[in-house]
């Protein structure tokens, strides 16, 4: 299946939001408030919303294959526009960008991947049972921004990557070849690069 735009359509066509920088802490029971057009993270829902007495906090299921995802491909993007992407994730996973372009010069399309997508997940019943059940906790410092906030949300489920596959392709839609030991050397130790989409 193709999707029909960048990552958060992609995405979005399956339920997720995009989060541009994400971190290892990011999980599933998250509390965030929106206030206007950003959404800002108060922390585990349960250090706001604190147990009430008959429902516990609901278990995360870790580490779920997410076959669904696993091998979306994103439409083809303008070349200058997909390495720009490309440059914003290698530099997020501590690799170095600057040599992309010059070794993608050919690129006019740029797809990306998603390969061995995982998801950490509660179940929606069990985390609306314990939001009817809890309480606030009225020593957290968040009660006064959660009556100021637009929206809340709380995270039910985080997906994540293993490893993604960029394709280019040149002006008339043929793969473009590049030099594996190169792209290596420009990204940085941090970050395997492998070819036939397994980098």
């Amino acid at each position: 299946m193709w999707c029909q735009d960048p990552f958060l359509s992609c995405l979005k066509a399956f339920g997720y939001s995009v989060v541009r920088l994400p971190g290892a802490d990011l999980a599933p029971l998250q509390l965030l408030m929106r206030l206007g057009r950003d959404l800002e993270r108060l922390g585990p829902v349960a250090t706001v919303l604190v147990p009430g007495r008959h429902v516990p906090i609901p278990p995360v299921v870790h580490e779920r294959p997410a076959p669904a995802l696993s091998g979306q491909r994103t439409a083809a993007l303008d070349g200058g526009l997909g390495l720009s992407l490309l440059a914003a994730l290698v530099a997020g996973l501590g690799g170095k960008p600057a040599a992309l372009h010059s070794l993608y010069n050919r690129a006019e399309r740029v797809s990306f991947e998603f390969s061995e997508v995982t998801e950490d997940s509660v179940t929606l019943a069990d985390l609306d049972q314990y939001l009817a059940d809890a309480r606030v906790n009225p020593r957290s410092r968040h009660v006064a921004a959660l009556l100021d906030a637009d929206d809340l949300y709380v995270t039910t489920a985080v997906v994540k990557s293993r490893s993604f596959g960029v394709v280019a392709s040149d002006e008339e839609g043929l793969s473009v070849d590049l030099d594996l030991s190169a792209l290596q050397a420009s990204v940085g130790a941090n970050i395997h690069v492998g070819g036939n989409g397994a980098g």
